[in-house]
């Protein structure tokens, strides 16, 4: 609309002056020339705003930042619904690129990269059913622990230690890996080392957390759930399924860090006081503030266990830009937090089954550390 309007000014320019010597726009001209440069920037920016990145009806699974501010983002290459995964970058400025072309080690490993988290050096972990996979800076990959073939819950080293069913992974500073595989925590250390930290439906849960998972045989840890962990060690994830979210310490004790078991709802509290619906994925900021989603809002949990409600509105969906309350959501699945403490989700805004095969329409939305909602791209 803006160069139309730009074009046009020029046009009538032309026209009004086509007998004329004088140099000069008539002032219609002059009028849809300034509104037209007027408009310009906001054509522009929403232009951009829209911008589309992802792979046509693909799903998302995973999104974090890289150390640069990079956005990488785990997606259906061919978004057919086939189940075959990808990891994209998007740069600052949008430019996308595959920087880890796992169709070469995907069947390899029986990799599922619905969740990944980078070190310190640059490596890539990706998990697998039963495997942890390791790609280099350069593109070497390698079975960092597990072995793609066998099951089980056996401790050791690289492939002398077993997984029975991998689902979220996360990562701390020393670089340890820490997932969850059935009912049980598990560390990686940096040298491979898999250890057992917790058994979700052991005597030794805590408590409150005893009567949070011993009903459900297990808590509903999942690729969506996601890990977080903290500068002390702790480990925090969610268990939607009792509506409250679970803090496990270095020693493996397994307490209730917010939220009511089995009671859901959307109320902002203190610890106890507060309730979920159904807590799923998390990230975490630099100050320990935790980010949860729940239901169609984004709840914040400070490292006291203050919960808030950033954004969104409890029980009511739709696609929104606005402030806090004013944003709606639709169906969020993936959460990051930058550097800056900016807060990124993917939004499904639309999915449909087509000759068998589901269709996703997804936003990439950003949420401010005040609750201001917008549309990055698509």
């Amino acid at each position: 609309m803006a160069w139309s309007g730009i074009f046009l000014a020029i046009a009538h320019y032309y026209w009004k002056n086509r007998n004329e010597r004088h140099i000069g726009f008539s002032r219609i001209g002059y009028f849809i020339l300034l509104a037209s440069l007027a408009i310009w920037p906001i054509s522009y920016a929403y232009s951009n705003h829209v911008k589309s990145v992802l792979p046509d009806g693909a799903d998302v699974r995973r999104i974090l930042f890289s150390s640069n501010g990079d956005l990488l983002i785990t997606t259906d290459r061919s978004g057919n619904g086939a189940e075959k995964w990808n990891i994209l970058r998007v740069s600052t400025d949008k430019d996308v690129s595959d920087p880890f072309n796992l169709n070469r080690i995907t069947d390899q490993y029986g990799l599922d990269p619905a969740d990944f988290v980078m070190d310190r050096q640059g490596d890539t972990f990706i998990i697998g059913r039963t495997v942890v996979a390791k790609i280099s800076p350069v593109g070497e990959s390698s079975i960092f622990a597990g072995q793609n073939s066998l099951t089980g819950s056996v401790d050791g080293s690289g492939s002398g230690a077993l997984f029975t069913q991998l689902g979220s992974m996360t990562i701390d500073a020393a670089d340890n890996l820490f997932v969850t595989d059935g009912n049980l925590l598990r560390r990686i250390s940096p040298s491979g080392m898999v250890t057992t930290v917790a058994n979700f439906t052991s005597s030794g849960l805590d408590g409150g957390a005893m009567r949070a998972t011993a009903a459900l045989g297990r808590p509903a840890l999942g690729v969506f759930m996601g890990l977080i962990v903290d500068s002390t060690g702790s480990v925090y994830c969610g268990d939607p399924l009792d509506h409250v979210l679970l803090k496990v310490s270095n020693e493996g004790r397994v307490t209730i860090y917010a939220g009511s078991p089995g009671q859901a709802g959307f109320v902002d509290g203190n610890g106890p006081t507060a309730k979920f619906t159904s807590p799923l994925a998390m990230a975490a900021d630099k100050s320990g503030n935790i980010y949860v989603v729940d239901g169609y809002a984004v709840r914040k949990v400070t490292s006291d266990g203050n919960v808030t409600t950033l954004a969104g509105t409890p029980g009511k969906q739709g696609y929104v830009d606005g402030l806090g309350a004013n944003a709606l959501f639709t169906d969020i699945g993936a959460i990051a937090v930058d550097n800056m403490g900016n807060i990124v989700v993917s939004d499904t805004i639309n999915a449909t089954k087509t000759d068998g095969s589901w269709k996703y329409d997804i936003r990439i939305r950003r949420v401010s550390a005040t609750g201001e909602v917008s549309t990055l791209f698509r």
